[in-house]
């Protein structure tokens, strides 16, 4: 064997070689941006809500004013608006609810808005400094597992989406019921 011929067979096994490295590391850095950009597979609760909207007024108000306004959205469509118990409020089991069904495309549009905002990569506190206003949270349900965010008159697009994709559902003339007969509840 010649000197040019082991050079050539080394040579060759090493360009060999580097281009599997290339190859490799190529393979690897496409696969980590995946992980990185491609959205958090949602795999969203189907034995309670998959999504749950909270508001209630931080400032100072009628007492009347002060309970908190939650939505629930189940995986069937069924909407359920209610108020809590609250540490300064009594509001029991037989508060006023609202109940409503949205359709399968209304469910999905929920979903896919959650999905397209990334809310898992959302900071749990979106919070701005403020001394009143109000407080507004979203609370997503996977079957692995749930997160909340929100806070103090939360500032952020991409929060502010997701809440508005649920609380667009109830505004109208039946919320405006639904709170008449919650506060006298409350009264």
């Amino acid at each position: 064997m010649s000197i040019s011929a082991l050079f050539v067979e080394t040579g060759g096994r090493i360009i060999i070689q580097k281009n599997k490295l290339f190859k490799y590391s190529v393979l690897l850095l496409i696969l980590s941006i995946t992980v990185i950009i491609w959205p958090k597979h949602y795999n969203f609760a189907t034995k309670e809500p998959f999504i749950i909207v909270t508001r209630y007024s931080a400032g100072l108000d009628e007492y009347k004013n002060m309970y908190h306004k939650n939505i629930a959205i189940y995986d069937d469509g069924k909407l359920v608006l209610y108020s809590d118990e609250d540490s300064d409020l009594n509001i029991d089991d037989d508060a006023p609810v609202l109940r409503m069904q949205l359709d399968e495309e209304e469910v999905e549009q929920v979903k896919n808005t959650i999905k397209q905002k990334r809310f898992w990569k959302l900071p749990r506190d979106v919070s701005t400094p403020s001394e009143d206003g109000g407080f507004r949270y979203v609370t997503v349900n996977l079957k692995s597992g749930s997160k909340k965010v929100g806070g103090l008159n939360p500032d952020n697009e991409r929060f502010d989406d997701v809440f508005q994709s649920v609380w667009d559902f109830v505004e109208g003339g039946e919320y405006r019921n639904w709170k008449e007969e919650i506060e006298e509840y409350i009264e």
